[in-house]
């Protein structure tokens, strides 16, 4: 027997959706969701996406299935994550709005219409930054919402076509931008306002 301290435990997050097979690899909306529900399930975990705006926990050991989220507003959620109060984050793609929720309070809207709704640029990604704004990704542009107010500022018009992107310790957003069919660069910028600063230019982005 292995003591628990030396356990190794995964967290799984299981969705039923549409996905793109390319060689050995899979992508597409069904594949994004699982993902969100991996980070959230706890060490050992599993969690369900049961459509509908439903989220369920899995006890393999009980055989049974806790609904954690349901009765809700949800039609294509993308983006998942913590809040620093407990709080779950939801950016929802087809709503074009990001919703707070817990266990207490239930639903509230964070986010909507203004910039997160703009027609053709749909949220896809919510991070939390140190100072406790949320930074939302809307298809390929990033979005810094006030938590309290929900006002909405965009960053600068040259963060385009960000492929990834990640919140450095300090804040800063660091992301992929594809400048070209064939290149692209990793940028780091420090809010809103300020200018992007190239940190790398690499080759082809695939």
């Amino acid at each position: 027997d292995v003591s628990p301290a030396r356990w190794i435990q995964f967290r799984i997050g299981i969705n039923l959706g549409d996905v793109i097979i390319e060689e050995n690899d899979i992508f597409g909306d069904g594949v994004n969701v699982a993902a969100r529900l991996e980070v959230l399930a706890e060490p050992g975990g599993t969690l369900l996406w049961a459509g509908y705006g439903e989220i369920w926990r899995i006890d393999p050991q009980a055989r049974s299935l806790t609904p954690i989220l349901s009765g809700t507003p949800l039609q294509r959620p993308l983006g998942l994550a913590w809040a620093p109060n407990g709080d779950l984050l939801i950016v929802d793609q087809l709503a074009a709005a990001l919703l707070r929720w817990n266990e207490t309070a239930g639903f509230s809207i964070v986010a909507s219409g203004d910039l997160i709704g703009t027609p053709g640029r749909p949220p896809t990604k919510v991070t939390v930054l140190p100072d406790g704004d949320y930074v939302v990704l809307r298809n390929g542009s990033p979005l810094r919402i006030d938590p309290d107010t929900g006002a909405q500022s965009e960053y600068s018009a040259n963060v385009t076509q960000a492929i990834a992107l990640e919140v450095a310790a300090d804040g800063d957003l660091v992301y992929v931008t594809s400048t070209s069919t064939s290149n692209g660069e990793i940028r780091r910028i420090s809010g809103p306002a300020a200018t992007p600063q190239t940190l790398l230019a690499v080759g082809p982005l695939h």
